[in-house]
């Protein structure tokens, strides 16, 4: 099955969730934003009338099932629906989608706008997203990001695969995605004539008379990182040939950031523990890398269940990553908890 994308508009989706002041944890500027999901209400660019707040920026939430209803408007009766509810810090996606209409992947996301759509997000100092998401469920599932700029979306990586991808039953990912790569434009719904004016095109397209959105079109473009305006999401099932089905299946998001939300109102440097934690391989075999940045002194952890340390090492601040030989290591879920004075973050790990 081809992997498509039909690309909904933030602007023809422009209500959101609810409306609040700002917290300490979830702030967003000019500079940067970050999304911890400690209130129930959004930070929002929509005033409590659902009028858009010409004055200041937001975190808005669009999609089928959080502003449109599958089957009206934007959103066909075979697109999926997402159901958003945010309780004790984590940001619950509950997704429902059959396989009828081919599989076609539906998206969802968030603006980062004001309500004027003149303010957006500096990403130059970073060129970065970070994030942390669980698949709380018992099946498979794939998660793919693309993240809009005003001129453009980067939607593939460096190799010209989509950003993101499978994750398993009780999986948690966490992860920088480092956008400052060559940025590849792509389309699966232009005509093969409009392909062939694009920069470097790979001469894709669709030709006339066939299916409008059944041929990629990738071309080398370009992104001005000072003009990031939101992410769009794509939950699908487990690519199985076709993807499977999604009945209410859940993604649990941790955090959202990116930028330099530190320097946002409300937002205490003081209190991050490390940057871009990446546990990798997961599952692992003979190795186990514990990759992050931090600006103190951090000790990490391997425990069992039961809270056992199985390994530790100590690292200084800057940037590290921490090895550990797992090939000794007797099978089974473990966790990875990095600690400095400030407190720690946990990732779960497996091991074969």
């Amino acid at each position: 099955i081809n992997m498509k994308k039909i690309l909904l508009s933030t602007l023809a989706l422009a209500a959101v969730l609810t409306a609040s002041a700002q917290t300490d944890t979830d702030h967003i500027c000019e500079d940067g934003f970050i999304m911890e999901f400690n209130q129930e209400d959004r930070v929002s660019a929509i005033d409590t009338a659902g009028t858009a707040d010409d004055t200041r920026m937001g975190i808005d939430w669009w999609g089928c099932g959080i502003t449109g209803t599958p089957g009206a408007g934007d959103c066909s009766a075979t697109d999926a629906n997402y159901e958003l509810s945010i309780a004790d810090g984590k940001l619950s996606v509950a997704t429902t989608k059959s396989v009828a209409g081919e599989g076609t992947w539906t998206p969802f996301g968030f603006s980062t706008l004001d309500g004027a759509g003149t303010k957006a997000v500096d990403l130059t100092s970073t060129k970065a997203l970070e994030a942390s998401y669980t698949n709380t469920s018992t099946v498979g599932m794939e998660v793919y990001w693309a993240f809009i700029f005003a001129d453009g979306t980067i939607s593939l990586d460096a190799e010209g695969a989509p950003i993101g991808g499978a994750i398993a039953a009780g999986e948690t990912v966490t992860t920088s995605f480092d956008l400052n790569i060559p940025v590849i434009g792509n389309s699966w719904c232009i005509s093969e004539a409009e392909c062939l004016t694009k920069n470097n095109n790979n001469g894709g397209g669709n030709p006339v008379g066939g299916p409008a959105c059944n041929v990629q079109c990738t071309w080398e473009s370009s992104v001005d990182f000072s003009s990031f305006e939101g992410v769009e999401l794509t939950i699908a099932g487990e690519n199985l040939e076709p993807y499977a089905d999604l009945a209410g299946e859940v993604i649990e998001f941790d955090y959202i950031r990116a930028g330099d939300y530190a320097a946002c109102n409300g937002v205490s440097t003081e209190e991050i523990i490390v940057t871009g934690l990446n546990v990798y391989p997961n599952p692992a075999t003979d190795a186990l890398n514990v990759k992050y940045e931090a600006t103190l002194a951090t000790t990490v952890e391997l425990t069992d269940l039961t809270g056992k340390v199985v390994a530790t090492q100590t690292a200084q601040a800057g940037a590290n990553t921490v090895n550990f030989a797992t090939a000794n290591v007797n099978a089974g879920v473990y966790f990875v908890n990095v600690k400095n004075v400030n407190g720690s973050t946990t990732q779960k790990v497996v091991i074969k």
